[in-house]
């Protein structure tokens, strides 16, 4: 009986159909990406307000998908640490929009910092990953992700 081939599996950090994987399954072969790059513009330095930014992500076809959407902010969690802390993705130390907003006041909308944010307590030196809610006409940058 001939010996098979290996199969490659996927995994977190490839590049993959026009995104870095944040998330593969146990497969290999299933997963969520994020684009490589911040979805950018001429004006406003890439940045842009909510409304504006989910548009964008929803326009967006890299990798010949049509897919991409604005992540939760779930997903910015799991990009903040599956990516950004490994070195991958080239985020820009900023807030970058989720999609996900306040539960209290829809005008507001939650934000995930790709920064290194630090305290100082008794017990010394704590680093910590940064979420916060901003209102949804203020101009941040943001990345799409889809699932594949």
């Amino acid at each position: 009986m001939p010996e098979l081939a290996p199969v490659n599996k996927l995994k977190i950090g490839d590049m993959h159909e026009g995104g870095l994987i944040f998330y593969v399954d146990a497969s290999g072969k299933h997963g969520k990406l994020v684009s490589a790059e911040n979805l950018e513009r001429s004006n406003n330095l890439g940045r842009l307000n909510w409304d504006d930014a989910m548009l964008k992500c929803e326009e967006y076809s890299e990798g010949g998908h049509t897919d991409w959407y604005l992540p939760s902010i779930e997903e910015m969690e799991k990009i903040y640490d599956r990516l950004y802390l490994k070195g991958f993705g080239n985020f820009t130390g900023t807030f970058y929009w989720s999609s996900t907003e306040d539960q209290d006041n829809q005008s507001l909308a939650w934000v995930q910092k790709f920064a290194i944010s630090e305290g100082e307590d008794w017990f010394g030196t704590y680093y910590y990953m940064e979420t916060a809610v901003l209102e949804k006409d203020n101009n941040r940058r943001f990345r799409a992700v889809r699932t594949f």
